[in-house]
């Protein structure tokens, strides 16, 4: 990535390498039990300093969860997911981690839901992740998140009905 003429000023130019990298693991002690972690590190070589948190954050837990489902493939699926997560509703319209960025967003949470062949509902708190580039990231309090979210499969013809409910 590159700018030049930050505040159309000249030599103010600034150009970097973003460079990310994940680990997805996830185990499965039982059927409907499963527990997700996923390091991360990302650099920003080049950025001049001080590097922003969006850029850099040496090592961090982008997620790191524990998620309970009941239910079979073809009956109503009801769950839970407690921990850090990424929220993703409406192809990341209003809420969304941001991965086009090289530390993306990510939330502590709790998140229910219920899925069948023709509706999921998601209900969710949760709290904003702050980036702390030398330290583990941790929740900003004051910052929250609560919301309803239910997506209708089969209400319009080859399309899906999105409801919003956040505070």
């Amino acid at each position: 990535e590159g700018t030049n003429s930050n505040n159309f000023s000249r030599g103010s130019g600034d150009h970097y390498y973003l460079h990310r990298t994940r680990l997805d693991l996830q185990f499965r002690p039982v059927n409907g039990v499963s527990f997700v972690f996923q390091p991360q590190f990302t650099t920003a070589p080049g950025y001049r300093p001080p590097a922003a948190p969006g850029a850099e954050d040496h090592f961090d837990f982008h997620q790191a969860y524990a998620e309970f489902v009941r239910g079979a493939k073809d009956a109503p699926q009801y769950g839970a997911r407690l921990g850090r997560q990424e929220l993703n509703f409406g192809a990341q319209r209003l809420i969304g981690s941001s991965n086009w960025g090289n530390t993306s967003r990510t939330t502590d949470a709790i998140r229910l839901f219920r899925e069948d062949s023709s509706t999921r509902v998601d209900l969710f708190a949760s709290t904003v992740v702050q980036t702390q580039q030398y330290k583990l990231d941790r929740f900003k309090g004051d910052i929250q998140l609560q919301g309803l979210h239910v997506a209708w499969k089969k209400l319009l013809p080859g399309g899906l009905l999105e409801t919003y409910l956040f505070r």
